[in-house]
């Protein structure tokens, strides 16, 4: 029944996505995937505990916030990211399906698997105990939540500007690092799992590192750097060289 919920979510979007012809609404449901399963295992809950309330309380900040982000980008912007744009020009034959196996589906395969210290924390009725995991699982989570906000809403802040449009972002969070989003991302999924550690299975690491690893080597990085729009831009040039690609530091003196 966990997964069932976000299997019913997932093709709503894709249906949605083929109306709109415009792929990139799987980014919205990618948090709320999970925020429904989370919150399915936990309404089937005869007794939930309070640590299970207080880990709901963190996927639903997190999943609802970045989805009304990525909506509010996608509705506002009303064309298509870059990204899928140049996944379409490698298909063949129909759309639909391709869209489906490759986008939807592989998204929701991919919650399933990442997804797996939250379901297994959700389906646990051992005894919680406060523990130190819970205070260090929680440090990285608003951490990494802080710091993707902050890369966000700098972000949009500085593209709402006219005098902006075409100009590059290089304060704020993008000031420490190229991808601040991402690296909040892998910073709140690192945190989940270490919240839900002393009664988890070790292998649910797996989680964490699936989407650390996707986001270096995969979808993330590797999509936007196929479809950097300012590659011939001697200032973005520089920033590059100057920044960090994705743990936040200093940036290199000129």
């Amino acid at each position: 029944m966990a997964y069932l919920a976000p299997l019913i979510l997932m093709h709503v979007f894709y249906l949605w996505a083929l109306i709109r012809n415009d792929l990139s609404v799987v980014d919205i449901f990618w948090s709320l995937g999970f925020w429904v399963m989370s919150i399915t295992s936990y309404l089937l809950l005869e007794r939930p505990s309070f640590f299970q309330t207080v880990l709901l309380a963190m996927v639903t900040i997190w999943a609802l916030r970045l989805a009304g982000y990525l909506g509010w980008r996608l509705l506002s912007h009303g064309v298509e990211d870059q990204r899928y744009t140049n996944m379409r020009k490698d298909w063949k034959g129909s759309l639909a399906l391709n869209a489906y196996l490759r986008v939807y589906l592989l998204q929701f395969g991919l919650q399933s698997l990442i997804g797996v210290p939250l379901y297994f924390y959700f389906q646990s009725d051992q005894e919680y105990v406060l523990s130190a995991n819970h205070f260090l699982g929680l440090a990285f989570f608003i951490y990494g939540f802080i710091f993707q906000s902050w890369g966000d809403f700098g972000l949009a802040k500085f593209k709402s500007k006219p005098e902006n449009q075409g100009e590059i972002y290089t304060e704020g969070a993008w000031k420490y690092s190229q991808h601040p989003n991402y690296f909040g991302e892998a910073s709140m999924w690192v945190g989940f799992f270490i919240f839900t550690m002393n009664v988890s299975p070790w292998w649910t690491a797996i989680g964490p590192m699936t989407i650390i690893f996707f986001l270096l080597k995969v979808s993330g990085i590797p999509l936007l750097k196929r479809s950097e729009k300012y590659a011939e831009n001697s200032k973005y040039q520089t920033y590059k060289k100057r920044t960090s690609l994705f743990v936040p530091w200093f940036p290199e003196e000129n």
